[in-house]
């Protein structure tokens, strides 16, 4: 009406402008107050809905001290200045006072806490993976998830910390060596001295493998100002592992060694400990390295590859940044502050906002990264407008995460090599900063900066807005990255490598406890500790030669040939280097003279056709000089096993010059798809009881014929009618079935395919159906590779006419199958042994050699090839459930969902799996990883080797090959039990069956020694008595006290002090099984250190995981308690 009867000139020419403007402006008003409106409504209904789960469920909600001090004290480790204080034996109650020191919400699907399995939790990542794939986003990842934005976060200041990083692969698409020579050193050269002379630009360093060895070719300047740089805080080293590790293949030995390494090297050299966590390339996350975290006093840590369906999950509940609990422990102490990146990539084109293109146009750290998008060139005339755009996508993040505290990465795949690089990165960033910063409205502040800075800030954010801590439990297995491509394969890609680290790890960790022990001894002994203070300089690279391997692109086998065969070296170098620190250490402790190496069983894993060494367990060759054997039991048990070695003549072996019993079998030659028996030579056989952490010499002579007490064994055939030998008898097997058993275990096999079909314990004489074939995934897409699992059908493989040799003494039973894809060994002990050995050589089954073309449909290729060990069962669990170990530390719940593509279905297995009902338990232990799974009720299926034509477009550009000889080792243990509950989420081996896993990744060692046998022990002992059967010695290594670079390639090492690492292990209460390790406290809550510690020990320190914190001194050795799972290091004080 005003305007109307306006008589303003102005007003009057412009009338109709200005209505249509006032109409804008009242819809705008309406639109706000709606917008406002329906946010207090949201935000009302929440608040309801909160005061109604803590009305219904009990809600928990402690308010203590802040998140910061919770993240320090939850890691519990005390200050510098108090770490001497002594600790109070009965740290149990310490312990209990850490009990859930944060807010916590559950959702509304809980149970009441006295209900409870375990801790209660917002979110077990089992339950969500099926919800994740059905809401898979087959789009822009980005605007599927924009929707669950909460805009009330954009009209918050923004506080923002770019981190400047390069992701370096220690060994992908070429070797670690040529990696360094040809990018890392250029990186770290530029680094330092941008960091230096910028104190403003900040940098982040993962890979302390790559460090060491650019310190070691660093000038004395470079390490001034590489050390001024920590001190000021803009360089940070995150995790500081000796790489950042895979996660579902690495026993959590190797991952705790390459951690204290790496951590050790730190402290030693620079005086840093690591706080905060970087894992940015991992293919999937493991519920283990939480708590290995935790343990180690790393406050919190970021990780990004995870199925991106469970981000857009994340995205509805504002929940990338959580509490990572594990399922197992009730009283939540065992927790890490985490965030995960909630985008696709770590790559900088990715992680500035959902618009990769204008992403792209800010990466000014890789120039030969991108080609579509150009980067900008700042200036005075555009730069409000730019600022702006990049601007808009920080907010967009922080609408997607909920959080108005923000770490944006900003560097990519070996970034930052030139200087161009660093200087307009540099210059770029400062210019959008100070605009940012400076303009007024905008509420934002920006700056590079670390994961310090901004875990600080998000941790001071969430105590001034008082808001919760979502919780989470779980793992983050099977990875995907688009619809159909699963990151399951590389679970089983390169079997052969996978099998040899694990032999390495038992060599590393056997040649540590030996070293260890003889080093102490002799510390009054100066000619003895001088030689073995040269060995250490073995000790060290064989370390870290195993740490390199636990890199996520080599023992996952997706780096490039050339690149495995570099992995592949450095592998032999540490097991032969382990090898000959066992044996002069050995030597040293019976008080023996030292000399040259000589070989150690299990190290025979070669090619050739000799089958007891590519197939055989615990063997070693023998010649015409050896006159002893010398056995070590690395486990601190009493032991009984079987050991074998080969032998031209035959021998009687004596123990304390008593004869021992023992069993010879013929050496077994594989030939044109047949068993052979080799003209000359021997399999001797002998069984040892050993006393733990023992030591056992045996005496051999060389004879024409066997003594009363040893034998030779009896051959059974079919369809091995050629077979002929002067000093076997050998019949022909008749009869449809036939059984291999001893006191605990009977196993029945069929006649016509040798295969086995049922097995029955003695302890409930019950036989269970069981049976074990061997099929093999074909077809599947293009995508079946390194990485990806994309196979669609399985085709059995024809075993009517396999041939069969059974093989039979006093001592052990043998079964050898010739298969269509290689030979199986069954290995039944006659003593005690409750669990069947299975070893499975397969033939070398290369792309396009077309071995199986008879069995496949005329439209599938024979190069795609993914071979399986399958074990049927009669149990019927619920819900198609099934266990799978979590890096040989703890085991958890899958379910294999038939709506789901078979790959997502396929699981990383360590050291074990089990399936079960309420009466009776299967349970497979595995001596390598592997990819698992149970698709089938009751089944049990294992991946034994992959091969495929394809390259999955993941970047490494090459096809998945078959390994060139491949053996994995197994053992089958049924186990009756009682008392299972069908919802149980969490469960554990039963005591029995840790064992028998212990024995597998342990086996004895047994070394073959020319010399007489004159003089030194015939046995001895390292320990008092066994340690309580519920405890496991994980190591005893020595540390390093001094080290000096001669170059790049080579260091030498001086020993110090000792760490000694305990596991209290969490068994199952359900078996019924009778364990045969006699005489155990199983149900012991503390341990005896004293009986442990070597001669010489001064003192003991309890220290955090790593050793980088002490907590105090150990004043009674003779009780030490340990909480179920609990791993304690001590510090071992050398005299």
């Amino acid at each position: 009406m005003f305007i109307t009867n306006c008589k303003i000139p102005w007003i009057t020419k412009h009338k109709a402008m200005i209505s249509v403007t006032s109409i804008v402006v009242m819809l705008l008003v309406f639109r706000l107050y709606e917008v406002v409106f329906l946010e207090v409504k949201v935000f009302e209904e929440k608040k309801e809905a909160s005061k109604q789960r803590q009305r219904s469920k009990g809600r928990l909600h402690l308010k203590t001290q802040s998140l910061q001090d919770i993240i320090d004290n939850q890691n519990g480790y005390f200050s510098s200045d108090v770490h001497a204080q002594e600790i109070d034996t009965n740290e149990a109650a310490r312990n209990s006072q850490l009990s859930a020191k944060i807010s916590v919400s559950f959702r509304d699907a809980l149970v009441p806490e006295e209900e409870a399995k375990g801790p209660l939790l917002d979110v077990e990542t089992y339950k969500l993976y099926p919800r994740a794939v059905k809401n898979f986003p087959d789009k822009d990842v980005w605007q599927e998830l924009r929707r669950y934005s909460t805009p009330f976060y954009t009209h918050r200041k923004l506080k923002i910390y770019v981190i400047p990083f390069s992701h370096l692969d220690p060994g992908w698409g070429t070797t670690y060596m040529d990696y360094f020579r040809e990018r890392v050193k250029n990186i770290y050269d530029r680094m330092n001295d941008m960091l230096y002379e910028h104190k403003d630009m900040t940098y982040v360093i993962a890979e302390v493998s790559f460090l060491q060895t650019w310190w070691a070719s660093a000038t004395e300047d470079q390490r001034k100002k590489f050390k001024d740089n920590l001190k000021h805080g803009n360089l940070e080293i995150v995790g500081g592992g000796w790489v950042v590790p895979d996660e579902a293949s690495p026993h959590f030995y190797s991952l705790i060694d390459q951690f204290i390494e790496g951590h050790q090297w730190l402290w030693r050299t620079l005086g840093v400990h690591p706080e905060y966590y970087w894992s940015i390339d991992p293919f999937g996350f493991s519920a283990t390295m939480p708590y290995l975290l935790n343990r180690a006093s790393i406050k919190a840590s970021f990780i990004s590859r995870i199925h991106y369906g469970l981000k857009k999950i994340m995205a509805e509940r504002k929940s990338f940044v959580f509490s990572w609990n594990q399922l197992w422990d009730k009283r939540m102490e065992n927790w890490i502050l985490s965030y995960i990146n909630p985008f696709t990539s770590y790559a900088a084109r990715d992680t500035c906002g959902p618009t990769v293109e204008i992403c792209e146009t800010f990466d000014y750290t890789c120039s030969s990264c991108y080609t579509r998008t150009s980067t900008i060139a700042l200036s005075q005339t555009n730069i409000e407008q730019w600022s702006y755009r990049l601007l808009e996508q920080y907010r967009s993040v922080a609408e997607l995460t909920g959080q108005n505290v923000l770490l944006i990465p900003l560097g990519n795949d070996f970034a930052f090599q030139k200087d161009d690089e660093w200087n307009t990165t540099y210059k770029t960033y400062s210019m959008l900063f100070n605009y940012m910063n400076g303009r007024p409205g905008w509420d934002v502040e920006a700056s590079f900066g670390t994961t310090k800075d901004y875990f600080t800030a998000l941790l001071k954010d969430f105590e001034k807005d008082k808001k919760n801590l979502p919780t989470l439990g779980g793992d983050f297995f099977v990875y995907a990255d688009d619809y159909w491509s699963y990151w399951s394969g590389y679970f089983s890609s390169d079997m052969a490598l996978k099998r040899m680290d694990r032999i390495v790890m038992n060599h590393l960790r056997g040649a540590e406890i030996a070293y260890t022990y003889a080093r102490f001894r002799a510390s009054r002994n100066a000619s003895v500790l001088t030689a073995l203070n040269s060995i250490y300089n073995k000790v060290v690279p064989a370390r870290r030669n195993l740490a390199l391997f636990q890199h996520h692109d080599a023992i996952t086998g997706t780096s490039n040939v050339y690149t495995r065969q570099d992995f592949r070296n450095r592998l032999d170098e540490a097991l032969h280097f382990s090898e000959g620190v066992i044996h002069k250490s050995v030597r040293a402790l019976l008080g023996l003279p030292m000399k040259e190496e000589v070989q150690v069983s299990a190290s025979a894993q070669a090619t050739g056709n000799n089958v007891e060494i590519t197939v055989g367990f615990e063997t070693v060759l023998i010649n015409e000089t050896t006159k002893q054997l010398i056995v070590f039991n690395s486990l601190p048990y009493k032991r009984k096993a079987v050991s074998c070695f080969l032998s031209a003549n035959l021998r009687n072996v004596f123990l304390d010059g008593k004869l021992v019993p023992s069993q010879v079998n013929p050496i077994l030659m594989k030939e044109n798809g047949t068993l052979n028996i080799a003209p000359h030579g021997y399999k001797i056989c002998i069984e040892v009881t050993i006393g733990p952490l023992a030591i056992n010499r045996y005496r051999l002579v060389m004879v024409n014929k066997l003594r009363s007490g040893s034998s030779f064994a009896t051959l059974t055939q079919k369809r091995l009618s050629a077979l002929s030998s002067r000093m076997f008898k050998i019949t022909e097997l008749r009869g449809t079935s036939f059984t291999l058993r001893n006191n605990r275990l009977t196993s029945f096999f069929s006649a016509e395919t040798g295969l086995l079909q049922g097995l029955a314990s003695t302890a409930t004489g019950r036989k269970h159906s069981i049976s074990v074939d061997f099929p093999v995934y074909r077809g599947g897409s293009n995508l079946n590779g390194k990485y990806i699992l994309s196979n669609k059908n399985d085709y059995l493989e024809n075993g009517s006419a396999n041939k069969i040799l059974i093989v039979e003494g006093p001592l052990v039973k043998l079964l050898y199958v010739v298969h269509p894809q290689g030979v199986l060994l069954v290995q039944l002990d006659v003593s005690d042994s409750e669990a069947l050995y299975v070893a499975n050589n397969l033939d070398d089954y290369s792309a396009g050699n077309g071995r199986f073309s008879t069995t496949l449909p005329p439209d599938q290729s024979s190069c795609d090839s993914d071979r399986v060990m399958r074990v049927s069962s009669d149990i019927q669990p619920l819900e198609n459930s099934f266990y799978t170990d979590l890096n040989g530390f703890q085991m958890i719940k899958r379910i294999y969902n038939k709506s789901l593509p078979h790959p997502a279905n396929v699981y990383p297995i360590s050291t074990a799996g089990f399936v079960q009902d309420n009466s009776f338990r299967l349970n497979i232990f595995s001596g390598q990883a592997s990819g698992f799974t149970s698709k089938n009720t009751g089944d049990l299926e294992v991946f034994l080797d992959r091969s495929s034509c394809h390259d999955d477009s993941r970047g490494i550009g090459e096809s998945l090959q078959s390994s060139s000889w491949m053996t994995t080792v197994f053992k089958l243990m049924p186990e009756a039990i009682e008392g299972v509950k069908d919802n149980t989420y969490h469960d554990s081996l039963s005591l029995q069956g840790h064992h028998e896993s212990l024995s597998l990744q342990h086996p004895l060692f047994i070394i073959a020694d020319e010399d007489d046998f004159n003089g030194g022990a015939s046995s001895i002992s390292l320990v008092h008595s066994a340690i309580p059967c519920n405890f496991h010695m994980l190591n005893l290594r020595t540390l390093t006290a001094e080290e000096k670079a001669i170059n790049t390639l080579i260091t030498h090492s001086k020993p110090g002090d000792a760490a000694l690492i305990i596991n209290r292990l969490e068994f199952s209460q359900h078996s019924r099984t009778t364990s045969s390790y006699q005489g155990c406290n199983t149900a012991s809550e503390k341990i005896s250190l004293k009986d442990l510690l070597p001669e010489g020990t001064q003192n003991v320190v309890e220290t955090t995981l790593t050793l980088m914190h002490e907590k105090g001194h150990v004043q009674n050795t003779d009780a030490v308690p340990f909480l179920p799972m609990e791993l304690k290091t001590f510090k071992l004080k050398y005299s």
